[in-house]
């Protein structure tokens, strides 16, 4: 009987798809950040205006109590901010190209070393599908050894499409975290401009540290996502280098293969908390995206529990009615009654005549 070899497949996949979509939002960025601040310009210039006035105002006021030092720095403050938010190229290229590049510089840091080109930062994702689908392998071989008449293990043939679609599951889901925050990146980098001449008063500076926390937060996602996948590849990869001599030999691969499923299902409920974990660390706000139905559950519990208590308050409303009402029927001839006028009422008497 010939023996079956497990080859690794060499998944292109990830690393073919973010070149063709790196490119795409690249020129994205480049092309809504040139409008927007085409368009903004105007806009811009009022707003100088407006801050040069406030500034001469409180000079004329004498409010300023250094003012050459405070000049000096107002000068230096509105070079800066328009310089990189009116200036297409510095923009481009000091600002948007830098952190649009950052996250997947980021993630083959982490995973193995830095690299040059998007295909070879997204080698992480396919060299984890690569060791998902040998295992698929290893296992559909184990099923032909273990075979009765000539038909495969039905056991663990299922076992073995287990293995592909969990391992599967793990690694798209790490690719859709690294799509979210690519494309969030490009959208808040096209209109980035807005934000930094939000700089140039204190009103609106929340704005800016708003945008800078979501830029930081989505860099961190993809750094988290490629941390973990890169851990989860490393325990994969020693169970398949351990079960693969279980192929040839005598040992039953499938009770080596477990683990990997384990494994797979832990590193994608460890991916669905990378989201909180990059809101935290830049002190944004996690967007959810495998939080619906939680959400819908808590929804749901708020208004169940809101009908419980507004049946609850209505019983005791009309139980304290009744009482008012049969203490004093004169005083209180209404039978409808809101909570405050019955708490008014008890504290005041209008009847002040005592009966002898």
């Amino acid at each position: 009987m010939a023996t079956a070899v497990v080859t690794s497949p060499n998944y292109t996949f990830y690393s073919d798809f973010f070149t063709k979509i790196d490119s795409v939002l690249s020129g994205y960025v480049s092309s809504t950040s040139a409008s927007i601040i085409g368009s903004f310009n105007g806009t811009a210039t009022t707003l100088l205006a407006i801050y040069v006035a406030l500034w001469g105002w409180m000079m004329i006021r004498g409010t300023i109590n250094e003012p050459l030092r405070d000049g000096l720095q107002r000068i230096i403050k509105i070079s800066l901010i328009w310089g990189f938010a009116m200036s297409v190229g510095t923009y481009q290229t000091q600002i948007s190209s830098w952190v649009f590049n950052a996250p997947g510089d980021a993630a083959a840091l982490i995973s193995g070393g830095p690299s040059a080109t998007p295909s070879s930062e997204m080698n992480f994702l396919d060299n984890a599908e690569d060791q998902v689908d040998m295992a698929y392998q290893k296992e559909t071989i184990q099923a032909g050894k273990d075979s009765t008449l000539g038909v495969p293990d039905i056991g663990e043939e299922i076992f073995a499409f287990v293995i592909l679609v969990v391992g599967s599951i793990m690694v798209l889901y790490g690719a859709f975290l690294y799509i979210l925050s690519l494309v969030a990146l490009a959208v808040l980098l096209a209109i980035g401009p807005i934000f930094i001449i939000a700089l140039f008063f204190d009103a609106s500076k929340p704005f800016f540290e708003k945008w800078i926390g979501m830029l930081f937060h989505y860099i961190f996602v993809v750094m988290l996502t490629a941390a973990v996948l890169g851990i989860i590849l490393n325990v994969v990869n020693a169970y398949t280098t351990k079960a693969n001599a279980a192929v040839m030999g005598s040992v039953n691969f499938t009770s080596t293969a477990l683990p990997i499923v384990i494994i797979s299902l832990v590193g994608a409920l460890i991916l669905m908390q990378v989201q909180t974990k990059a809101a935290a660390l830049s002190g944004g706000v996690a967007l959810a995206t495998m939080g619906m139905f939680a959400a819908t559950a808590s929804f749901l519990k708020r208004g169940a529990m809101g009908t419980v208590m507004a049946r609850r308050n209505a019983a005791r409303f009309k139980a304290d009615t009744r009482r008012l009402t049969r203490l004093a029927p004169g005083l209180y001839p209404e039978r409808k009654l809101g909570a405050a006028a019955r708490a008014v009422a008890s504290k005041i008497n209008p009847n002040t005549i005592k009966k002898v």
